[in-house]
């Protein structure tokens, strides 16, 4: 079987019963906007008119700061934007290994094409991940709408006000957010591989709550090694003093998927399809 044949195959059969995580992704974005607009009451000195679809698109991606232990205060990680990642890291979760326990072995086993198969997962997961983002976008493109903003790529330091009623002081005013959009695109299609790989050498559970513990972790704590701090608008340190670096997570996001794909195929290329049990 040639690799594009493959991924059309799994586009096909792959993108089956994806619409609902879709919605949910959109429902999740949208409540994510309405929190973060329900600070303007706090906040008044932000005029919303003035904000932008990129600004709106990093309010969901706001976060959280990093915690800081005081007596008596529990961490709780930003219920938004971890539900938000959750989904769009679910989206590519189940496909391949089900594929690999079903149709997809048969193929393996008959034409020995396992590079191909691998391939055309990677491929499959990045699709899914660029369609989560792009229900993000389109949701945030409507809101953008419907409130009469620019759209455009700017990134106002006001939007910190709304994401986590940040006073200041800040880096700038107004940066060109493109790289922070990108960043946290290129961010969450690295975990989508990285999600891929474990899932096929230790199952989707597994490697779905390893997801899990990694973005909760990462709310926890501000450091540049784990990569879900790259997510959050609130600690991008083109306003915040301190923040994490938006090429340091290209970087990482790189090093992260070449890691999961050479390690993954080295372990698939030796892997007993035969035995291995069906349980996700």
């Amino acid at each position: 079987m040639t690799l594009l044949r493959a991924i059309r195959l799994d586009l096909k059969v792959g993108l089956r019963g994806i619409l609902p995580v879709l919605a949910g992704i959109s429902v999740v974005s949208i409540s994510c906007l309405i929190v973060a607009y329900t600070h303007m009451d706090a906040v008044g000195a932000v005029d919303v008119a003035e904000l932008t679809f990129a600004d709106n698109f990093a309010l969901v991606f706001a976060g959280s700061l990093p915690f800081e232990y005081r007596p008596g205060i529990l961490f709780v990680p930003p219920l938004g934007w971890t539900f938000l990642s959750m989904l769009v890291l679910y989206a590519s979760l189940s496909y391949p290994y089900r594929d690999l326990m079903g149709f997809g072995q048969q193929v393996l086993v008959r034409e020995n094409s396992r590079v191909t198969w691998l391939l055309s997962k990677c491929v499959w997961v990045l699709l899914t991940c660029m369609l989560g983002c792009m229900a993000i976008a389109l949701t945030v493109a409507l809101w953008t709408l419907a409130h009469g903003q620019q759209f455009n790529v700017l990134l106002h330091s006001d939007s910190l006000y709304l994401a986590a009623m940040l006073t200041g002081p800040f880096e700038a005013d107004v940066l060109d957010g493109t790289g922070f959009l990108l960043g946290i695109i290129v961010t969450l299609c690295s975990l989508s591989l990285l999600q891929l790989f474990l899932g096929i050498i230790l199952r989707p559970s597994i490697s779905f709550l390893s997801m899990v513990l990694l973005l909760i972790s990462s709310a926890y704590a501000q450091t540049w090694y784990l990569p879900g701090n790259y997510l959050m608008f609130v600690r991008w340190g083109g306003f915040v003093e301190g923040g994490v670096d938006t090429w340091v997570a290209m970087m990482l996001s790189l090093g992260i998927a070449l890691v999961s794909f050479a390690a993954g195929l080295a372990y698939f290329c030796k892997m007993d399809l035969i035995d291995r049990e069906t349980s996700a």
